[in-house]
């Protein structure tokens, strides 16, 4: 045994053994070197005919294991391939520095039936760029769901800018949600447009639920318009409004110091209920209001006049009542 071994050879140098072999280092902080140092297109090789799990097996272990390359790594595997890390503070880092095109390309496209499958207790995704989630299948689907039970499940922000958008395109826009839902728009208008002879409805499933529409902000009296140019069916005019409430009544409320008018075409008001009171006109705040019923144009069935105004009890009588000290004049 000698301190040093030196082979040194001008050709090749061959070493073959019949049985399991070892080359090693025994002593602590030593290296073992294997290279090829020549340099142009030569290649160092690792080979093994073995048919076991480990047919190459790279051991470190109480140590890492470091790969540097000038250029590409190519690892081709004919079954499985496992990264897997076992401590507490175990992290893979995947980071590529290419500045322009596909950088990491993660692929499992081989079939339809192929899955790419991500599971983490936390993901967080940040991109300078586009994100671009898509399906091309028949049958494709996507599913976003979150098991958050307390305030913030899930959030889409595009909140940028005023001008930035968030645009939903569906076949079918189904939403369910077992709470409120709240739609503010704090600078613009707020707009839902269906083609003709479709329905907007909002359906309310017990008594004591109310649709508000408010009016005001900060005080300041604001106008609320519902405006409508499409067709209804039947014999309605174009762009009609029709309040209906099936099972219950309609109350219309406002400020004492508002008003309340109407202005349009005809005006037909019609009770089918069978009771006293079926029309009512009444008002009852204060000494110094008046009921006006005026015509300054127009006529009526079995009139020629301009401006007439009709009486008419098909069944019954016309009464006029009026205070004792005051008077009815023609």
């Amino acid at each position: 045994n000698t301190t040093t071994f030196d082979l040194d050879a001008t050709g090749a140098v061959t070493l073959d053994g019949a049985d399991d072999s070892n080359i090693t280092v025994t002593a602590s902080n030593k290296d073992l070197d294997i290279a090829v140092a020549g340099g142009s297109t030569q290649e160092l090789r690792l080979a093994s005919a073995g048919t076991g799990g480990s047919a190459i097996h790279l051991n470190a272990s109480a140590g890492g294991i470091n790969i540097d390359s000038n250029d590409m790594i190519d690892i081709d595997a004919a079954d499985e391939i496992t990264i897997n890390t076992t401590s507490a503070d175990g992290h893979i880092t995947i980071t590529s520095a290419h500045t322009a095109g596909q950088s990491i390309l993660i692929s499992a496209n081989a079939n339809a039936g192929s899955i790419l499958d991500i599971d983490a207790g936390i993901i967080d995704i940040d991109v300078q760029d586009e994100i671009e989630i898509a399906t091309t299948s028949a049958d494709g689907h996507i599913i976003l769901a979150s098991a958050h039970t307390s305030g913030l499940a899930f959030h889409i922000d595009a909140n940028e800018d005023a001008a930035s958008e968030v645009q939903i395109d569906a076949g079918i826009l189904d939403i369910d949600v077992t709470g409120a839902i709240s739609i503010d728009s704090s600078a613009g208008s707020i707009s839902m447009n269906v083609v003709d002879e479709q329905t907007v409805s909002i359906g309310l499933n017990a008594a004591s639920e109310t649709v508000w529409t408010p009016s005001n902000t900060a005080g300041t009296e604001k106008w609320s318009t519902i405006v409508t140019s499409g067709n209804t069916d039947g014999a309605d005019a174009a762009g009609s409004i029709l309040l209906s409430s099936v099972a219950g009544g309609i109350g219309l409320a406002w400020n004492d110091g508002m008003d309340l008018w109407a202005e349009g075409g005809r005006f037909v008001v019609t009770a089918n209920e069978d009771a006293a009171d079926a029309i009512k006109l009444h008002a009852d705040a204060g000494a110094s209001q008046t009921i006006q019923i005026v015509n300054d144009a127009g006529t009526v069935d079995g009139s020629d006049d301009a401006g007439a105004i009709e009486l008419s009890a098909a069944a019954g009588g016309i009464g006029l009542a009026w205070s004792d000290g005051k008077d009815l004049w023609a």
